[in-house]
């Protein structure tokens, strides 16, 4: 498959010139994943990289900051009381093949697991805890999501609480 890849890139010479390059922004890494793996296990960027089209499949992981502002949860501390919760979550791509790899949808993923770990977090603590200590809360919501997420390629840079 890659050997024809390569005739018909040769036979259609100036007009391949057009699909057989691509770039990458200063921000973004590709992966390349030739018939399914990734193309000697490493991202490529920035820059002008060179991919064939018929077995190849490129893929743009941005590595900014990526904010998420979690949806207000409504939770049941330890002494039984419901509190309304607003998080804001910052989170950047450390290892994009990991990212690529390891899940399905980093982003969603990284959503999911911020709520849920931010009702687990206000479900340990009782009520006069959360709202005196309401960076030990973030710090710990923080601790928790690093160490799940380190897997995936992916660094928590802060976690930021507020009540409504």
């Amino acid at each position: 498959m890659i050997l024809i890849s390569i005739i018909l890139v040769i036979l259609f010479f100036p007009l391949s010139l057009f699909c057989i390059f691509v770039v990458v922004r200063q921000f973004e890494r590709a992966i390349i994943l030739r018939n399914g793996k990734v193309h000697k296990n490493r991202s490529y960027g920035p820059g002008l990289i060179f991919y064939l089209p018929c077995v190849d499949t490129v893929k743009f992981i941005d590595l900014r900051t990526f904010v998420y502002a979690v949806p207000p949860q409504e939770a049941l501390t330890k002494d039984s009381l419901t509190v309304s919760v607003d998080a804001v979550v910052f989170y950047k791509i450390i290892d994009p093949v990991l990212a690529v790899l390891s899940v399905t949808d980093y982003k969603l993923s990284t959503h999911y697991l911020a709520a849920t770990t931010l009702r687990n977090a206000l479900g340990t603590r009782k009520l006069s805890e959360v709202l005196a200590n309401r960076p030990a809360v973030s710090h710990q919501v923080f601790e928790l999501m690093k160490n799940m997420i380190r897997d995936w390629g992916i660094q928590v840079v802060r976690v930021e609480m507020y009540f409504v």
